[in-house]
């Protein structure tokens, strides 16, 4: 199972997790999506039950100029 939670902080959401048991997975950084590029902080854990849990924080889609 997957879960994705929009978050304001990453980095702070993923040691939370980690200091609650989660095994971390992919560490906070950026994801490059579409072109142009749009730029998504996240980070990934695995929860102390298995489930992938990520954090993203929050980005504005709306790419009209």
């Amino acid at each position: 199972m997957h879960l994705a939670f929009y978050v304001d902080h990453v980095d702070e959401m993923y040691q939370k997790a980690l200091a609650h048991g989660a095994k971390p997975f992919i560490e906070p950084g950026e994801l490059s999506l579409g072109e142009p590029p749009l730029l998504v902080k996240n980070a990934v854990v695995y929860s102390p039950n298995g489930e992938v849990i990520e954090f993203l924080q929050e980005v504005d889609f709306d790419r009209s100029i």
